[in-house]
């Protein structure tokens, strides 16, 4: 049948007929390539330069993603919650959800509006609904709390600042020009190519502030970057067709700026680290306080993308993940979707907005940056001893008032305070990983959630909701849905593992609870969740409606995700991370290897290390289970 296939998918199957149909689904899905088909994004490009990409093996369209039965979407949100809930409890949680969907119900109408909505438009009705609902509605600080970031691997070659600015930024202004020209081909997960909608937001993009809900502003044709240099801004045009000429010509812009003399720290950029409303007014304010301030807020929002050329040489993990991530906020400009940052130590790393991006856009754009690294030469020696004179373009404003400078005081206060409460943490553990998972024929990434829910239940001192993403973007727009972790058997389980019960039956509660959240998760990936789906619904209650009992079930309220997230997913990059909202929240991502398995944490301050002691007790109680009889 040529249908790629998971190990975790067969053994989780539910029946055969569930296998065998989704053996046809993928066999159409998947076609075989011919071997003699393109696979480079230009013949006529230097070899050095090459950035090579994989093909999606299919070029049919991508099915869109369905709208469950809405009886399907409320079982889901019932197993979602059963396990915080009395008995007591769960008997109102399953009335709330009887009446949701109750014919002639409120919720029954949000449904079937829903379902209008995706008929009315069926290629951007997602989109569009999902990115007003989980971002553009929501007035809070994008950093640190909407942004996520990457760091390159550190253990392929050492640059000075200059020259790995200058690999970066000749790197992706490549692939902005093959992305623009259609020689980027869909990324592929589990041999399944993944809709590319959002690479539209990755350049010349920005998340525009207004006193309402904000706007996503595109302007294609700018072939500019800015850099930020303590603050200040630099305008670099480039051309994107002049490959060859590129590499060197960016070094020696980079190394002017850096030679710069630049004396006190600009810290407007902070203020787009404040709440959404308050810098809409103020940003309206400080535009309208001449033309040049306009043209100032202008360059850097319809610019292609940012590098920042940052103090600093973070050598440790927790001090590049603390410098990439939060820094002091005065070299970023968050409203831009993306920002490439160069310490003083050639250490370099990707900050991302979540609004328009998720981790699996910039992906492929990480992947192509870590390869330029790896093969890096020195690009003078292949200049013929030719060289180019450059002048750098610094962008100003003028004076502004003494409200903008005390909103820019109040700012940096209370972005200090937010990231003074939270520290980034890594850790490896090597007592085993996926190998000894595959000998008791248990998916690897299930076992090892199952070890941070107990090494959860270790630190939290109760079993506490734990959401983890799944993608959803092997349907057109499909973006991440997030499944709950501590369904009622994962809860046994844990629950079981901290308690005195015998090893034996711990060992089958492990391999019970591996199984529902394999199952769980990849339901989700076929857009088998609740939440968003539920999301949605309640943003388009209208104004004269009064919202379902269910959102105000007090149940569904404290299994929000607020206090722990955990994700697994293959990044290839040294550090990443995300932040909660809650100062006590744990954020979590793991990466499993063949003998070992890399943790990226971030939590409260003092307290990282804490958690991961509670990691390895945990790793060790499950390793006991496992060798129990």
């Amino acid at each position: 049948m040529q249908a790629p296939m998971q190990t975790s998918e067969v053994l989780d199957a539910p029946s055969l007929s569930h296998l065998v149909k989704l053996i046809v689904q993928r066999s159409r899905l998947v076609q075989k390539e011919s071997s003699s088909a393109p696979n480079e994004i230009s013949s006529a490009r230097d070899q050095t330069d090459t950035v090579e990409k994989k093909r999606a093996t299919t070029t049919s369209p991508l099915p869109p993603l369905p709208i469950p039965e809405l009886r399907a979407i409320i079982n889901r949100h019932l197993s979602y919650l059963r396990a915080f809930a009395t008995d007591q409890e769960f008997q109102e949680t399953v009335r709330f959800a009887s009446d949701f969907q109750t014919p002639g119900s409120i919720g029954r109408r949000l449904y079937d509006r829903l379902q209008v909505m995706k008929a009315a438009n069926p290629d951007t009705w997602y989109h569009d609904l999902y990115l007003q609902n989980q971002y553009l509605v929501r007035n809070g600080p994008l950093a640190p709390y909407m942004t996520f970031f990457f760091t390159h691997p550190v253990n392929i070659g050492r640059h000075s600042q200059a020259e790995r600015a200058a690999l970066i930024a000749s790197t992706v202004i490549r692939y902005k020009f093959c992305l623009e020209n259609g020689q980027i081909q869909p990324r592929l997960v589990n041999e399944q190519p993944q809709c590319m909608d959002l690479y539209k937001y990755m350049f010349n993009t920005v998340r525009e502030p207004t006193l309402g809900v904000d706007l996503m502003s595109r302007y294609p044709g700018n072939d500019y970057f800015v850099v930020l240099r303590r603050g200040h801004v630099y305008k670099v045009e480039f051309d994107s067709s002049a490959q060859h000429a590129q590499y060197e010509r960016l070094e020696r812009i980079f190394q002017t700026i850096l030679d710069t003399r630049i004396d006190e720290v600009d810290w407007l950029g902070v203020l787009t680290t404040a709440d959404r409303i308050s810098w809409a007014k103020t940003r309206h304010e400080f535009m309208h306080l001449s033309e040049e301030n306009a043209s100032y807020i202008r360059t850097i929002e319809q610019s292609a993308f940012v590098v920042c050329l940052d103090d600093g040489s973070p050598e440790t993990p927790e001090e590049r993940g603390r410098h990439f991530h939060f820094l002091d906020g005065s070299n970023r400009w968050h409203d831009k979707p993306i920002e490439f940052i160069i310490a003083a130590n050639g250490a370099s790393g990707v900050l991302g907005d979540h609004t328009g991006l998720d981790a699996g856009t910039v992906h492929e754009l990480n992947t192509e940056i870590a390869e330029a690294i790896r093969r890096h030469q020195d690009r003078r020696t292949l200049s013929n001893g030719t060289s180019c004179e450059v002048t750098v373009h610094p962008v100003r404003y003028s004076a502004i008032s003494p409200g903008i400078e005390a909103r820019i005081h109040e700012t940096r206060s209370i972005y200090t305070a937010a990231i003074s409460s939270r520290e980034h943490r890594y850790t490896t553990w090597t007592g085993y990983g996926s190998s000894l998972m595959k000998a008791y024929k248990i998916p690897a990434n299930s076992a090892f959630q199952l070890v941070v829910q107990l090494a959860g239940r270790y630190y939290f001192g109760q079993t506490s909701p734990c959401w983890e993403t799944v993608l959803q973007s092997n349907f057109h727009t499909g973006r991440v849905e997030i499944n709950q972790v501590v369904t009622a058997q994962v809860a046994a389980f844990v629950d079981a593992a901290a308690e005195a019960v015998p090893l034996s039956d711990c060992r089958q509660l492990l391999l019970e609870a591996a199984r529902a959240h394999s199952s769980a998760v990849l339901a989700c990936t076929r857009a088998g969740g609740s939440d968003r789906f539920l999301s949605m619904m309640r943003e388009i209650v209208e104004a004269d409606e009064q919202e379902p009992e269910l959102y105000h079930d007090p149940v569904y309220k404290r299994a929000r995700p607020r206090k722990f997230i955990s994700n697994c997913f293959t990044t290839g990059m040294a550090e990443n991370g995300c932040c909660l909202r809650e100062d006590d929240g744990i954020w979590l991502h793991f990466e499993v290897e063949p003998e070992s398995v890399k943790y990226s944490i971030l939590g409260p301050a003092g307290d990282t290390t804490r958690f991961c002691d509670s990691l390895a007790r945990a790793a060790e109680k499950v390793w006991d289970i496992l060798q129990a009889a």
